[in-house]
């Protein structure tokens, strides 16, 4: 209870308020009732009034720019400026503990003669490397910032900020933390020099919409004192959406020629990587595609002039294999090429890319990874091996990112393999909105051997098998390089075998026997592989004839979702004998209804080399029509 005294004859009016309810009395020490003063009021203890919190934001912000650009809200919410080493409101560690001075975080970013000249907001950056008057070199100085606790708005939820430095590793970079210290997101930059920020590149965000009202902090660390041991950084805001050099990065005045490829109507609205230059390129490079000695230093066996040709879009693509003017040979080449981050935009939520190489593990191929924590959100890895570089459309592939509209991702290509096959081949990653739906095989042959076939066994065929030599899957083993046209054939192809053989179009395959019995029937082993193409919901029933096998997981059909290679349907034959398709009986079939608008393909393996090692199948297409003749 408060006892107040009355100042002003103005204010006896609250007396009557202040005794509502209120206990009146007051005791002498004894206990007895005393009359209060008449200039006395009793009044009850005040409600606190508990503040609404806003968010964290520093105040009077300089707002000058320096090589650099800002969004229209950079300035709303800033969560670090670091103008000022002294009266900066983050917890210090190590060598941002006790500055000497206003400026002693700056580092090389407060040298104007630097090459390349910093960049910053305000009135400086910070950057370790010479930090504190060179006090310890560039790369020896560690130690932490920690920012105070601030709310995700929702009208705010991005997280934006300048850094550069580090090689990659975890020893330097940020980290965001919610408020019991809980790592929920990191970003740890690889550009190594220059040791501090210089342009828009260095602008990087971290979407926190999934921590909307939730109270986060930032840590921005380093805990390296060796090579490229420095990190350089400035301006951490929130805003509506990510900052410069972010939105939506596309390359600009891309080659459009185009060599034994064929593309979509919109294949240069969004490129990604063109790779038409690699001494100009502005993807981060590592290994073997570090500090290429001219434009065509990852050019290798992509070639106009090799056998067979390279394919490309513009002016060069890109393979490992013999890069670097064949300085280390095909397979042994080794590293990554990563893009910017770019939003994934409504219209265009494909990823489009040329890709060959690689003996179908994972390394070597593609990632897409989220740009806030470089998680994996999709994988492409190819099995093509041979030829070593992009020949055609057969490379083209296809991931569907519409699940991450309106976020921001990196697209990563990668080879990590110095053995058999060990190199990729990739070109022209874009995005687009214009996928392969509905892949059709053109002028299929409708010829019918001793089969009952739907109304539409022609509309969609995904697989005719009817010439190896222009088949658009890709092969493995015993399918790769067939020296004709009828070389999968094997006993589909004879005649007078009993039971005869049953086919549409010009003929099946058969593993046993295949390529003019060169192994026999059982050792032959390999796979196809087809293009992507669209489940549609007007055609969700996959249809093919199929036979032979023990019923093991050996031989048989696989559907794969495109975007990650994960199993979504599975058919395995167990009628051995005989050893291809001969009547009806083979007709076999997935639904794909739970996949409707999913991209998918189709893959057939024999990897069984003994008893019943073979498959025979034919005739693969899309129905819609799910009982069997």
């Amino acid at each position: 209870m408060r006892i107040s005294k009355l100042t002003s004859m103005t204010v006896l009016p609250a007396l009557a308020l202040g005794l509502v309810a209120c206990k009146t009395e007051i005791e002498d020490p004894a206990g007895n009732r005393v009359d209060p003063p008449a200039n006395l009021i009793i009044s009850p203890d005040p409600v606190p009034e508990v503040p609404v919190d806003n968010g964290y934001s520093e105040e009077n912000v300089n707002e000058t720019l320096i090589n650099i650009s800002v969004s229209v809200d950079a300035f709303v919410q800033v969560i670090g400026s670091f103008d000022d080493a002294t009266t900066n409101e983050w917890t210090a560690t190590g060598a941002f503990a006790n500055p000497a001075g206003a400026n002693a975080w700056k580092g090389t970013s407060g040298n104007t003669e630097f090459d390349p000249a910093p960049a910053y907001v305000g009135l400086g950056a910070v950057s370790t490397c010479e930090i504190n008057d060179n006090a310890e070199g560039c790369d020896a100085p560690v130690g932490t910032l920690i920012s105070p606790l601030f709310r995700v708005d929702a009208n705010r939820p991005i997280l934006n900020f300048l850094m550069a430095g580090g090689n990659g590793s975890a020893a330097v970079g940020m980290r965001v933390l919610d408020d019991s210290d809980n790592e929920i997101f990191s970003f740890t930059p690889d550009t190594c020099s220059p040791p501090h920020v210089d342009n828009d590149d260095d602008w990087q965000a971290i979407d926190l919409t999934s921590k909307i009202n939730d109270f986060v902090r930032v840590v921005i660390f380093d805990e390296e004192s060796g090579g490229c041991g420095f990190i350089g950084f400035d301006h951490f805001y929130m805003g509506v959406t990510a900052g410069p050099g972010q939105q939506d990065f596309r390359e600009t005045n891309v080659d459009e020629t185009v060599f034994n490829v064929t593309l979509n109507d919109n294949a240069f609205e969004q490129v990604i990587g063109s790779f038409d230059d690699a001494t100009t390129n502005q993807w981060l490079a590592t290994g073997a595609f570090e500090n290429p000695a001219d434009a065509d230093a990852w050019v290798g066996t992509a070639t106009e002039s090799f056998d067979p040709p390279g394919a490309k879009v513009g002016l060069r693509s890109v393979t490992t294999c013999e890069m670097n003017a064949n300085s280390e040979g095909c397979d042994a080449p080794v590293g990554s090429l990563t893009s910017p981050p770019f939003l994934i935009n409504e219209a265009r939520p494909l990823l489009s890319f040329l890709m060959a190489g690689g003996n179908g593990s994972a390394p070597v191929g593609l990632r897409v990874l989220l740009a806030s924590d470089d998680s994996e959100l999709a994988l492409f890895t190819p099995d093509s091996c041979g030829p070593p570089h992009i020949d055609g459309d057969d490379d083209w592939q296809s991931i569907d990112l519409t699940a991450y509209a309106g976020q921001f991702v990196k697209v990563q290509v990668f080879d990590e393999e110095a053995g058999g096959c060990g190199f990729v081949s990739v070109d022209h990653v874009h995005m687009t909105g214009v996928g392969m739906e509905d892949y059709v095989e053109q002028n299929v042959n409708q010829s019918n051997t001793g089969l009952t076939i739907t109304d539409d066994t022609f509309v969609q065929v995904i697989g005719s098998f009817d010439d190896a030599l222009t088949n658009g899957w890709t092969a493995t083993g015993a399918f790769a390089d067939p020296a004709i046209a009828g070389s999968w054939k094997g006993t589909s192809g004879i005649t007078d075998f009993d039971p005869a053989p049953a086919y549409l179009g010009v003929g099946a395959v058969s593993t046993c026997e295949i390529n003019d019995n060169s192994q026999g029937c059982d050792a032959p082993v390999g796979s196809l592989l087809s293009p992507t193409f669209k489940v549609d919901a007007a055609r969700p029933i996959l249809r093919f004839l199929m036979a032979g096998g023990d019923g093991n997981a050996l031989v048989g059909l696989k559907v794969l979702n495109a975007n990650d290679d994960t199993e979504v349907g599975a058919f395995t034959p167990d009628t051995c004998s005989p050893p291809h398709v001969d009547g009806d009986d083979d007709w076999q079939e997935i639904d794909l209804t739970d996949y409707v608008d999913s991209y998918v393909r189709v893959l057939i393996f024999d990897e069984e080399a003994g008893g019943c090692g073979f498959v025979g199948f034919d005739h693969v297409h899309m129905s819609e029509f799910s009982a069997q003749p």
